[in-house]
């Protein structure tokens, strides 16, 4: 049975803007060919998008797709909104600052300076940014920023809006 990923080349252009560009490819489940990985089909497609774009390649992402679980949500709430959401900015193993942005954060979680709540729902999405210590004991995940550092304590959250990409 095959697997599906999704490959992600991220684009800069000359105003340090970025772009993603997303491409879904299938691999055999069990990859014993470099021909059949997607991380090296990936590289392969950079270089030849290279030579057709103006821009420059920055990153380059393979993420296997998987199924989203039961009992999430079927429709999005009402007043859900992209354009809102809360950012949260953490300290890494290395000390450097980072964050990241959840849309449609639920406004009952944010307090009136915009930050977040300390309720059950926020604690359990800390858990994400903390590490392993504080998941089930069988899990070997250790959240990271982009530059590998582990993540070790949550800094502070801030309401943010972000203008339509229409």
């Amino acid at each position: 049975m095959a697997q599906q990923w999704l490959v992600s080349l991220t684009v800069r252009d000359a105003k340090d803007q970025k772009s993603v560009i997303p491409v879904y490819v299938q691999s055999p489940d069990v990859i014993a060919d470099p021909a059949d990985d997607p991380a090296e089909w990936a590289q392969e497609l950079a270089t030849r998008m290279d030579d057709l774009i103006d821009g420059q390649i920055v990153a380059i992402a393979a993420a296997r797709v998987v199924e989203l679980p039961a009992g999430l949500k079927a429709a999005p709430n009402p007043n859900s909104d992209v354009e809102e959401g809360m950012t949260f900015y953490w300290n890494t193993a290395i000390s450097a600052p980072s964050h990241v942005r959840i849309p449609t954060w639920r406004e009952d979680l944010a307090e009136i300076d915009g930050s977040a709540s300390d309720t059950v729902d926020v604690a359990n999405f800390s858990l994400m940014f903390t590490g392993p210590e504080e998941l089930p004991a069988n899990w070997s995940v250790d959240p990271t920023d982009s530059r590998g550092s582990s993540i070790v304590a949550r800094i502070r959250t801030k309401e943010t809006f972000r203008r339509s990409r229409r």
